[in-house]
Parts: structure tokens; C-alpha cells; sequence
């Protein structure tokens, strides 16, 4: 996994906790990463291995259309690469095989929001306080009231942010339901490896024990956790 910028300047003794006093220099930790010193910290700032400027929806947009190979102005499964063609289940709006640019406009803006793309941090619970508005980014005064932000996670009310408060165990349960509700576009009960977020999709192979290319809640519940 890539390391995440936030939780990096945050937990400056690198032992996996927010400390009370890593909490109080919160807004000043952030600050570190305003690479180009305005004052907010965009998405690039935030999402390691994401250049300045990049990652927006347009982008990604025109990425894709790369592969319109017939210069239709749309997308058929069959111009897109099959590792890649898992977006038609979340972009094709109107289930007929094709996507406009306008649906994938749609559907690249969604993923943009909820850190589905897996090229920057996950959508953590730090990240989530922290980024009030939900925009993807740090704002001035988001930055300023992260310390308010990080307190609303320490759960036991002892001053800390442990490990287990900031980065819960998917394990069963009503996480493994509602990653399935989310991601399994065709609601089949299994996670193909396009439809597995990419922060995640590393494990793939490592689940599918049966090697039949998905994976099932019991599968994916069996390597949570396991040393690789």
C-alpha cells in the first residue's frame, strides 16, 4: 500500500496511533504538506503518487476515450481493455453496452468523491473528519479545526486516537455487507477484480481461493487480516 500522506504527517513517532500531542499539532503537521503554499491542501497534495493537476474527472474522462478506437464519440465493451471493463457496470446509466462521455463524466466524478480510484489514501476515518465537506481535499479551515476533527473519533474519550479507533478491522459483519452493497455493481453476491476498489484489488488473487476470477464474503473475510 501507498503511504498516506495525512496519517504520515500526523503520526510523526510512526507507531500507528494519534498521540494527544500529535492530536494539538495537527494543524500544524497538515501544513507540511501545502507543497505549493496556498494555504489548502488539494487532492494532489493528499493522494500520494497523484501529480499536481491530475486526477479529475475530465482526465480520467479523456484517459478512457483513449480507446475509442472507431472515433464514435462512445465507448463499446469491446474497445475497452477487459481488465478495465468493469466500469460499465457502474457507468453504463442506461444498460445499452455503450458509454457517452457524458456517463462516464457521471460515474468518474462519483468515484472521484468517495477515493474509489485507489491512486490516493483510502477513505479512512482520519481523512473523513478531517475533510468536512467531503470535497477531497483540506481547506484552510478544515486544516485549522483538525484537531476538533480528530477528536470526534476518539471514541473512549481518553485523549488518544489508537489504531483501532482510526483504522477499524473489516472483519464480517455489517462492514463486509456494506463494502458488497457498494461495489458489487451486479449485484451477484461476488466481487469481480474491476469491481473490487483498488486499494484492495492487491488481494485478489489471495482470496480467490477457488481461482473462479470473484470472490465471495467468505473468501474475502478469510485473507482480512492474514499476513501475506
Amino acid at each position: 500500500m501507498r503511504p498516506n500522506p495525512v496519517m504520515t504527517a500526523l503520526d510523526t513517532d510512526r507507531d500507528g496511533a494519534i498521540s494527544a500531542d500529535e492530536m494539538a499539532a495537527a494543524p500544524k503537521a497538515l501544513k507540511t504538506l501545502d507543497k505549493n503554499g496556498d494555504g489548502i491542501l488539494a487532492a494532489a497534495e493528499v493522494r500520494p503518487g497523484m501529480p499536481m493537476g491530475a486526477g479529475r474527472p475530465s482526465e480520467m474522462v479523456d484517459t478512457l476515450f483513449s480507446f475509442d478506437v472507431n472515433k464514435d464519440g462512445k465507448l463499446s465493451k469491446e474497445e475497452v481493455p477487459e481488465r478495465m471493463q468493469g466500469i460499465f457496470a457502474r457507468a453504463d446509466a442506461d444498460n445499452d453496452g455503450i458509454l457517452t462521455r457524458e456517463e462516464l463524466t457521471k460515474a468518474t466524478a462519483t468515484q472521484e468523491r468517495r477515493g474509489e480510484r485507489g491512486d490516493g489514501p483510502p477513505p479512512d476515518l482520519i481523512f473523513r473528519a478531517l475533510d468536512a465537506n467531503q470535497d477531497g481535499a483540506l481547506s484552510e479551515a478544515e486544516i485549522a479545526g483538525s484537531l476538533a476533527a480528530l477528536r470526534t473519533l476518539d471514541k473512549n474519550g481518553d485523549g488518544t486516537l489508537a489504531s483501532e479507533e482510526i483504522r477499524p478491522p473489516m472483519r464480517g459483519g455489517m462492514n463486509m455487507d456494506r463494502m458488497f452493497e457498494e461495489y458489487d455493481a451486479d449485484k451477484d453476491g461476488k466481487l469481480s477484480k474491476t469491481e473490487m476498489p483498488g486499494r484492495m484489488a492487491e488481494m485478489f488473487d489471495r482470496a480467490d481461493a477457488n481461482k473462479d476470477g470473484f470472490v465471495s464474503k467468505d473468501e474475502l473475510r478469510s485473507v482480512i487480516g492474514r499476513p501475506r
